[in-house]
C-alpha cells in the first residue's frame, strides 16, 4: 500500500522491489578509523617501516663505529650518511688538512653550512678538543658552525673549550634522537639550525625542534 507524506504519495516499483530482495539493507555502517586507534598506528607502522629500519641500521652503524679508532673513517661514512638522511647535502672529505665532513643546508636566503669532525675513540669518548685546527676547517670551508661528533665527551675542559670556541659537541646518542625524531616527522632544514645555534655540548634534541615536530603531527592528525 503507497505510504502518503505531506500529501504527496509514494510506491516501490516492481524493479525497485527485485533490488530490493536482491541487495538487503544494512545495519552496519563502516567507520573510518579514528587518530590514534590501533588501526592507524598499525598502518603508520607499516608505512614508517623502510624508514625506521634504515634508522636503525644508521644509529647501529654509528655506535659501533664510534668505537672503531683503528678505522677512523668508519665514523666519517657514518656521520655523513646519518647527516644526508636529515636531508643535507653533504661531501665526505676526511682529507688531512681539511674537515671530515661537510654539510650544507641550501634553502635560498637561510642556506647554512656545517662542518662536522668525526672522533673515534676506543673508549668512544673524547678527552681532547683541537679549537684552532676547527677554525681552519670553518675559514677554509666558509662554513657557519663547527661540529664534532664522537660516542661521548669528557668532563669540564672540553665543554668548557667548545663552548669558548663556538664550537657544538653532538654525541651519538643525541644524533641518534635526531635521526628517529626525523624519521617520524621530518622537518625543514631551517628549523634543524636551532641543533647548531648554542655553543658547548648538545644534551638533547632542542626544545623548538622538539615543538616543532609535535606542531606537525597535530596537522597530520587534523588532516
Amino acid at each position: 500500500m503507497p505510504k502518503t507524506s505531506g500529501g504527496r504519495n509514494y510506491e516501490i516499483t516492481e524493479l525497485g522491489k527485485r533490488i530490493a530482495d536482491e541487495y538487503p539493507a544494512s545495519l552496519h555502517i563502516e567507520q573510518p578509523p579514528q587518530p590514534g586507534s590501533e588501526e592507524v598506528v598499525e598502518e603508520k607502522e607499516a608505512e614508517a617501516s623502510p624508514l625506521v629500519t634504515e634508522v636503525q641500521r644508521l644509529i647501529a652503524d654509528l655506535e659501533e663505529a664510534a668505537t672503531d679508532s683503528q678505522n677512523p673513517e668508519h665514523l666519517e661514512r657514518a656521520v655523513a650518511e646519518a647527516f644526508g638522511f636529515l636531508g643535507f647535502s653533504v661531501d665526505q672529505l676526511g682529507e688531512t688538512g681539511d674537515t671530515d665532513v661537510l654539510a650544507q643546508a641550501s634553502i635560498g636566503p637561510d642556506s647554512y653550512t656545517v662542518i662536522a669532525d668525526a672522533k673515534a675513540r676506543g673508549d668512544g669518548r673524547l678527552h681532547t678538543l683541537e679549537v684552532y685546527t676547527l677554525k681552519d676547517h670553518l675559514r677554509r670551508n666558509e662554513a657557519d658552525y663547527a661540529v664534532v661528533v664522537a660516542g661521548s665527551f669528557s668532563g669540564g675542559k672540553v665543554r668548557r673549550h667548545a663552548e669558548d670556541n663556538g664550537v657544538v659537541l653532538l654525541s651519538v646518542p643525541v644524533l641518534g634522537d635526531w635521526l628517529r625524531l626525523h624519521a617520524t616527522t621530518p622537518l625543514n632544514l631551517d628549523q634543524y639550525l636551532a641543533l647548531f645555534e648554542t655553543p658547548g655540548l648538545a644534551e638533547e634534541i632542542p626544545l623548538s625542534v622538539e615543538s616543532a615536530a609535535e606542531s606537525r603531527q597535530q596537522w597530520a592528525h587534523l588532516l
